[in-house]
C-alpha cells in the first residue's frame, strides 16, 4: 500500500514543496505492476518513457540542452519524490545511473558537439546511457582495469571485458573506459562514446540480482571495438581519464564521439561528424567544473 502523504520538508521553497508534490503526484500515475515485473526481472520501458515525457530524466540538465534546468536541490528532490511516490526502486535506481553517470559526464566534459548530439536524447529517454567501468578483476579498485585502448591509424581498437554494468541490456550509448597507456592507477584511462549497436560491442545476459531486480544488468564484452577518430565531434583530448580542475576536483573528459565500427584499414572510409552539432555549450552550475 502506497503512503497516503509526503512528509513535510520545513525549509523548501514554496516552488520547491510544489513541486516535489508534483512528482508525488506523478509517481502514483505510474503503472503499480512492480511486484511481477520483480519476480521476471522486468525493465519498464513504459515508466521510463512517462517518467522522461514528464521532464524526470533531464532535469539537471540545460534547458537549451533538451534539460529542465533544474538546480541540484530541485533535482534532488525531484528523485526522492519519485522514490516516495513509486515502489519501483529498480527504475528509479535505473534512472540515477542514466543520470548521474551519462547526462552529467556529457554535460559536464563533452565537447560543445557531444552536448547537442547526445544530450537530447538522453533527456528525451529515447537515449538511455550506461557507463562502463567496473571490470571482474577490477571493481572496487577500478583503475586496475585492463580493457585497452590501441593507438591505429584512423583510430583507436579497445578490447576488454566489463562487468555489474547497470542499464547495459536496455542501452544505446556506452561510456567505455579503457587504458590507453601504461600510466599508473588513472592515468593512461580514457573515456569513449560508443552507440550500442557498434559492430565489437557486444551485451550479456542480464544478471541475476537479489534486489532492484527491474533494473536490469549485465556484461559488457569489447572485441576489438573501432572508434574513429573522423567521427570525433571534439577537440583532441590529451589528459587521463581523472584529471584536476581548478578546485582540484578529479574528473574525466570524453575522448571521443560515437560511431565506432569494425578495425579496417585507416584507407577505408570513415563516417563524418554529426553536422546538427553546432550548439553552444552551456555554463554549468552544478559543483563539478569543466577542466580547462
Amino acid at each position: 500500500m502506497r503512503t497516503a502523504s509526503p512528509p513535510v520538508i520545513e525549509w523548501l521553497t514554496t516552488e520547491q514543496a510544489e513541486f516535489y508534490d508534483s512528482v508525488c503526484r506523478f509517481a502514483r500515475t505510474l503503472p503499480d505492476d512492480v511486484r511481477e515485473r520483480e519476480r521476471a526481472e522486468q525493465f519498464s520501458r513504459d515508466s521510463w518513457d512517462r517518467c522522461a515525457a514528464f521532464g524526470i530524466l533531464g532535469m539537471p540538465v540545460p534547458e537549451e540542452l533538451g534539460g529542465g534546468g533544474q538546480d541540484v536541490v530541485s533535482t534532488m528532490l525531484g528523485l526522492e519524490a519519485l522514490g516516495y511516490g513509486y515502489r519501483d526502486n529498480g527504475l528509479v535506481f535505473s534512472i540515477n545511473a542514466h543520470m548521474w553517470t551519462s547526462e552529467i559526464p556529457i554535460w559536464t566534459f563533452g565537447s560543445t558537439e557531444q552536448k547537442a548530439r547526445w544530450l537530447p536524447g538522453l533527456c528525451a529517454g529515447s537515449t538511455i546511457g550506461c557507463h562502463t567501468i567496473t571490470e571482474p578483476e577490477a571493481g572496487s579498485d577500478a583503475f586496475a582495469m585492463r580493457s585497452t585502448a590501441t593507438r591505429v591509424e584512423g583510430g583507436y581498437v579497445i578490447n576488454g571485458r566489463k562487468t555489474f554494468i547497470t542499464n547495459a541490456p536496455v542501452a544505446n550509448l556506452f561510456i567505455v573506459f579503457a587504458r590507453e597507456g601504461e600510466g599508473v592507477g588513472p592515468f593512461g584511462i580514457s573515456a569513449f562514446l560508443v552507440e550500442g549497436a557498434s559492430p565489437g560491442l557486444s551485451v550479456g545476459k542480464p544478471l541475476e540480482k537479489l534486489g532492484l531486480r527491474t533494473s536490469p544488468m549485465a556484461e559488457v564484452f569489447l572485441d576489438d571495438l573501432f572508434v574513429s577518430d573522423a567521427v570525433s565531434a571534439g577537440r583532441a583530448v590529451r589528459s587521463s581519464t581523472r584529471r584536476c580542475d581548478g578546485s582540484g576536483r578529479a574528473s574525466w573528459p570524453a575522448r571521443s564521439d560515437s560511431c565506432a565500427e569494425p578495425w579496417k584499414p585507416a584507407s577505408a572510409t570513415r563516417g563524418s561528424a554529426d553536422s546538427s552539432a553546432n550548439r553552444s555549450p552551456s555554463s554549468n552550475p552544478w559543483p563539478i567544473r569543466s577542466p580547462t
